[in-house]
C-alpha cells in the first residue's frame, strides 16, 4: 500500500542498570536464510539512556545495519516517549514526540515484516548495549528482573500519503 505507522509510547523502568536494551521493531527472516533479513527499529540502551538509537536493514545479513543515535530533546530512555516509524515504499521516518529525528530513502525494506516489543541483554559483540554484569542465572532462585519495558499504548495505521 502507501505506507504504515507504529506508534508506541513506552520508557525503559529502572534505566540505571546497564547493559539492557528495549526493542520497538518491524522484522522479518528472510525465506530460506538464518541472518538475511529486513528490519526497521529503535533500540533503547541503559548504557546511552541520553540517546535513542535507528537502524534500518533491507535484504541484509545480521550486524551492525545503518545505524544513527539522536539525543533526546528532553528526558531519557526512562522518561516516557512517544516513538513512531513512518514505512513508505520511497522512505523511512523514526519519530519521537511528534518530531522527526531521522528519514532516510536508502535500504528501504520491500517485504512485509512482523512487529515487535522486547527487552534483552546483548552480549559482548555489541559493545555500545553490552555490559559484563549481566550474566545468565543457574536457577529460578538466582534469577533478578533488571529493567521492563513499559508501554502504555500501540498504535499501527495505514498511511494514505
Amino acid at each position: 500500500g502507501k505506507g504504515l505507522d507504529f506508534t508506541v509510547r513506552a520508557r525503559l523502568k529502572n534505566a540505571d542498570y546497564h547493559g539492557v536494551v528495549g526493542g520497538i521493531f518491524l522484522y522479518s527472516l528472510n525465506p530460506g536464510s538464518n541472518t538475511i533479513h529486513d528490519e526497521i527499529d529503535f533500540e533503547l540502551l541503559t548504557n546511552l539512556p541520553d540517546k535513542v538509537q535507528t537502524n534500518i536493514y533491507a535484504n541484509e545479513p545480521l550486524g551492525p545495519g545503518h545505524v544513527e543515535l539522536i539525543p533526546y530533546m528532553s528526558g531519557s530512555v526512562d522518561t516516557f516517549h512517544t516513538y513512531e516509524i513512518k514505512w513508505l515504499p520511497n522512505r523511512v521516518s523514526w519519530l519521537v514526540d511528534g518530531e522527526v529525528i531521522r528519514t532516510t530513502t536508502s535500504n528501504i525494506p520491500t517485504r512485509r515484516m512482523n512487529f515487535y516489543l522486547n527487552i534483552w541483554a546483548p552480549d559482548r559483540y555489541w559493545a555500545q548495549g553490552f555490559s559484563a554484569s549481566i550474566q545468565p542465572s543457574d536457577s529460578q532462585a538466582s534469577n533478578v528482573v533488571l529493567n521492563s519495558l513499559c508501554v502504555a499504548s500501540v498504535t499501527i495505521k495505514p498511511l494514505k500519503q
